[in-house]
């Protein structure tokens, strides 16, 4: 059984702990980017634990041992840690103390953690060090015991990488998106940028992999100066037409085993006469800088280094430290400041209080940049979620014919022939999930996935909560549908309604530019509360273009967290609309439509934006209590099923056609 083989994992675990006089040891779900979703030769926490889910952290120490995961995965960890050991630790609940509680509580006085330091990030790992500091605690991060005890670990993925069109696809060039990069580290009078995220590279550098399941992205980091353009790749990626197009662009591959060691010996205060975003020169850039850190009394650093410290593994921001220290003693030895010559305590105070004058810790510029789609991705965006939907419309309509007809279906045959479709798709690449294809109770896991053996068999009764997408050269699909298989409770059709209700008043609402989803999200959680209900997950989050398909930096959510959700959203962004009901044991339903953000007008007040949905698949007509709505409501779902049909009709067949003028026919009482 898997819970007695994580048994004998942890205990194969504990002894190497033992072996390195470790007492805690941390395993994260990461990779050595902080990517949501990683390969399997990164899935630690997955192999110790047992527990499938993307996001979730497990500490281990002596006997004990615990995993953290949040809202989403409740149930389903509960299920997945049984018979292993492990205590969940549900983030959030009253009384359950976070990593950093349970650590500063548990752990003696003058003993050791450890962790694999190109899996935690920066500011965790600064974090903890600091955190349990006053303990004495020693906090190592060299050695990855996780993966020296993991038996039969997969290899490091390697597949070549492809280039993504410009003017098909991406819309603008890599020269063009350096150009406007280096604009923003000019402003912040930044020597070098130094990026550990996937997906930004990616976008950045107009190129796309396969070393992630459902994320077409490739191991790699990248290294901007204001005359220089690294790019760390695995050999074995690098195509001979990537290698022309490198050159072209002005962009130097290097290879991603050396990365950690060039970190400390790279030239990263280099100057040259490149050109910023608004038309100056670096260098006439560089000099304004000058003269306003002049006028505040304050010479610009000849390294100033750009990372962001949620992205940035605590390996990285050592080896760069490495770095920057040999300038900050040059720096100061020319001074008359020589650290050498003083006491070491006396030395790290001046070499600490000296090394954040060479960092700028903010989130990236390039998240904020590709969250704004240029006209290219929207007209593609636009198209290709108009296939999509119709794919998805189809399912529902075959779907709901086979269970009529009787046909022994599963969750996971209904999900291959959905993905079979999308797979027809002119411009597919891949999914951009596995497919969630939950009956009954398991809709009330949210991150469900059927098993290998097909999952729950469905039945002319209830319902079926689908979620799903894929990748395209043209972009990413989101969309989840909650469909009737049958006949269904009162409580189901009214819970579906207002979970209806509430994606649709959502996608329906006008506000003033700077609004932030937080600010937004009570449109769609309004209905909800009013009925004492709630989801515990936030209602939307970014997509990604033939990237991650949660992507930030914007989020709908009705609390900010503790790394903030503060992104004012802005025309040219995409934003999932996702409310939802969840009855453990009973069923589960969400609605999802993807929605881009665009201006609505100007006034004497200010100027407005709006959504405009791109997803167009029907909202279940036998899931809806016509009671619980609206006039407002009601005329906003009959004008977006009038839409439906139109967008949707031209790809079905004519039996299809009439379903869907039913399913879409207006609803008055």
């Amino acid at each position: 059984m898997a819970e007695n083989r994580c048994v004998a994992r942890l205990a194969a675990l504990r002894s190497a702990m033992e072996r390195n006089g470790v007492d805690t040891v941390i395993i994260p779900t990461a990779d050595y980017h902080n990517s949501e979703y990683v390969a399997d030769c990164f899935k630690a926490r997955e192999y110790y634990s047992g527990f499938t889910g993307s996001a979730g952290i497990l500490a281990v120490r002596g006997e004990e041992a615990a995993l953290w995961a949040d809202g989403r995965y409740f149930i389903q960890a509960e299920h997945e840690l049984a018979g292993s050991g492990i205590t969940l630790m549900k983030m959030g609940e009253p009384g359950v103390p976070t990593l950093h509680e349970w650590l500063k509580a548990e752990m003696p006085e003058n003993s050791r953690l450890a962790f694999d330091g190109r899996c935690i990030t920066k500011a965790e790992g600064q974090a903890l060090a600091a955190l349990l500091g006053e303990k004495k605690v020693e906090v190592s991060a060299e050695k990855d015991l996780a993966g020296e005890t993991w038996e039969n670990r997969p290899a490091l993925p390697k597949h070549p990488v492809f280039l993504l069109d410009a003017e098909k696809y991406a819309g603008e060039s890599a020269e063009s998106k350096l150009k406007r990069l280096r604009g923003k580290m000019a402003e912040k009078n930044v020597t070098a940028y130094v990026s550990s995220k996937l997906d930004e590279i990616m976008w950045l550098f107009n190129i796309r992999g396969n070393d992630v399941e459902c994320n077409p992205v490739a191991l790699s980091y990248a290294v901007v100066t204001k005359d220089k353009a690294l790019l760390y790749l695995q050999d074995e990626e690098v195509t001979g037409e990537l290698k022309e197009y490198a050159k072209e662009a002005g962009i130097t591959l290097r290879s991603y085993e050396r990365f950690l060691a060039d970190l400390p010996e790279l030239p990263l205060g280099e100057e040259a006469a490149v050109v910023s975003a608004a038309g100056t020169t670096a260098a006439e850039t560089v000099s304004a800088a000058e003269t306003v850190s002049a006028a505040d009394g304050e010479k610009p650093a000849a390294v100033r280094v750009w990372i962001d410290p949620d992205y940035t593994s605590f390996s990285v921001y050592c080896a760069l430290l490495k770095n920057l220290d040999r300038t900050i003693c040059e720096e100061l030895k020319a001074e008359g400041v020589d650290l050498a010559a003083l006491p070491k305590a006396a030395a790290d105070k001046i070499l600490a209080s000296e090394e954040a004058k060479h960092f700028v810790e903010t989130p990236s510029p390039v998240d904020f940049m590709k969250s704004i789609r240029n006209e290219t991705e929207i007209r593609n965006f636009r198209d290709i979620y108009v296939e999509d939907s119709a794919a998805l419309t189809k399912f529902i309509y075959w779907l709901k014919k086979s269970m009529k007809e009787g046909t022994q279906l599963t969750e996971g045959s209904a999900a291959a022939y959905l993905d079979q479709l999308r797979a027809g798709i002119s411009d597919y690449v891949e999914l951009s999930f596995p497919t969630i294809s939950a009956y009954g109770s398991n809709a009330a896991m949210m991150h469900y996935e059927p098993g290998e053996d097909g999952g729950a068999a469905l039945s002319p009764e209830g319902m079926l909560l689908v979620d799903s997408g894929g990748h395209y050269l043209r972009g990413t699909t989101d969309v989840t549908r909650t469909m009737s298989l049958g006949p269904v409770t009162d409580e189901m059709r009214r819970s579906y309604t207002l979970t209806a209700v509430s994606q649709l008043q959502l996608m329906g609402t006008v506000f003033l530019k700077g609004c932030n989803g937080i600010a937004l999200d009570i449109m769609a959680r309004e209905p909800m509360w009013e009925n004492g209900m709630d989801y515990k997950c936030g209602t939307g989050h970014g997509i990604g273009y033939l990237l991650n398909v949660h992507e930030g930096p914007q989020t709908i959510r009705w609390r900010e967290r503790e790394k903030a959700d503060s992104t004012p959203l802005e025309a040219g962004m995409v934003v999932s609309d996702e409310p939802g009901v969840y009855r453990e044991g009973a069923y589960g339903i969400r609605i999802e439509t993807i929605l881009l953000c665009r201006e609505w007008g100007t006034t004497p007040d200010g100027t407005f934006l709006c959504f405009e949905p791109l997803t167009f698949a029907p909202l279940d007509r036998d899931l809806i209590d016509p009671s619980v709505l609206t006039p407002h409501t009601r005329k906003l779902l009959n004008d977006y099923h009038r839409n439906v049909l139109e967008k949707i009709s031209p790809y079905l067949n004519e039996e299809e056609k009439l379903w869907l003028s039913g399913e879409c026919a207006e609803i008055w009482s």
